[in-house]
């Protein structure tokens, strides 16, 4: 499937339906910044990632693998870019060409890796913190069991594929990266390195205060996401299982 049509139907990658208005405004923005630029034509490297692009167009066809189709539109953009501008254009571009990446849907094996694992993680959390609260519960798995008051019978809740915390986890992040370039460097300072500062930008305060942001974008996903399962626990302890599905799980 087409990436327009998962940002559409798959609320995984919702998000993408912002990013082409996001990139658009960031260029539009920078628009004096990318005139002034100095124009470096590199038709070697440039014309050697068009060729790579296109190679992984090629294998991406051939082996039905829409991963490597998309990502070959990265790296073309980036290869017309470095052929015809330069690599100090591309600089400018990093941070669009950031967004476009984070806006294709992943492979479904890796998102499964990923998914599985903090179903597991929120699972847990939840349990301990409803053990924590002394309510009686039993784990199976990504299953929780529990025995809501007033009730004989026990019921089970499942921390399903969309409750494991990924959905805001890519979300976050990419929100993450959008609000630390808005907010990066505003006193101007951090343009590309000058000659003989190549590496400079690893001793600026607005470097790393945009990798901590955007870092701190992962526990923050998961740790909310652990936080809102075990609050339904305990609400479905106390008020019965019907929260899970109601307006508190939405909320």
């Amino acid at each position: 499937r087409r990436s327009s049509d998962l940002w559409w139907h798959d609320e995984n990658y919702s998000h993408g339906l912002l990013i082409p208005f996001i990139i658009g405004y960031i260029v539009w923005s920078q628009r004096d910044k990318l005139a002034r630029a100095r124009v470096e034509p590199s038709v070697l490297l440039g014309g050697a990632a068009i060729v790579v692009a296109l190679v992984a167009l090629w294998a991406g066809v051939a082996g039905s693998e829409l991963y490597m189709q998309r990502l070959s539109l990265v790296l073309i953009l980036a290869g017309i870019t470095v052929y015809f501008w330069g690599l100090r254009l591309l600089q400018f571009l990093l941070v669009p060409l950031s967004l476009l990446f984070l806006a294709m849907p992943i492979p479904t094996i890796v998102f499964n890796k990923i998914a599985f694992p903090l179903q597991l993680f929120a699972s847990r959390f939840a349990v301990w913190t409803m053990s924590t609260w002394g309510i009686p519960v039993l784990r199976q798995g990504n299953i929780i069991e529990l025995k809501p008051l007033n009730s004989f019978d026990t019921k089970k809740l499942e921390v399903v594929e969309a409750c494991s915390g990924i959905r805001s986890l890519m979300t976050l992040v990419t929100l993450a990266v959008v609000f630390a370039y808005f907010t990066h460097n505003p006193s101007g300072d951090g343009n590309p390195p000058q000659q003989g500062k190549r590496f400079g930008w690893l001793k600026s305060y607005w470097f790393w205060r945009s990798t901590i942001i955007v870092v701190s974008a992962v526990p923050i996903a998961i740790l909310t996401n652990a936080f809102r399962v075990s609050g339904t626990g305990v609400l479905a302890h106390y008020y019965g299982t019907e929260v899970a599905d109601g307006f508190f799980h939405s909320f």
